[in-house]
């Protein structure tokens, strides 16, 4: 074959050409997320698969996230401000 030869297939054809498994890798992939998924059981709707699926969709678990992560917020910043008096209680001016 001539190089233009070469060349003109690789430019019709090229996206075929690969070096790079990439159908292998997306059945893999997919085999895998389905194994994942299998093990979860039954999704129900107040369950956490459920939630966080509909939390990164944008629905209703936003709220519910959103909620949990500023509680869990708050009570880390009360716990640290507790843990910061009781480590500086009694270094005072007078002591």
């Amino acid at each position: 074959m001539l190089d233009s030869e070469r060349v003109g297939l690789l430019l019709v054809y090229g996206s075929h050409f690969s070096y790079f498994p990439r159908d292998v890798l997306k059945s893999q992939i997919g085999t895998q997320a389905a194994a994942a998924q299998a093990t979860i059981g039954n999704v129900v709707a107040p369950g956490m698969f459920a939630t966080l699926t509909s939390a990164g969709a944008g629905g209703y678990g936003v709220a519910a996230i959103a909620g949990t992560v500023q509680w869990a917020g708050g009570t880390m910043m009360g716990l640290a401000g507790a843990a910061g008096t009781w480590l500086t209680a009694g270094k005072g001016a007078g002591h």
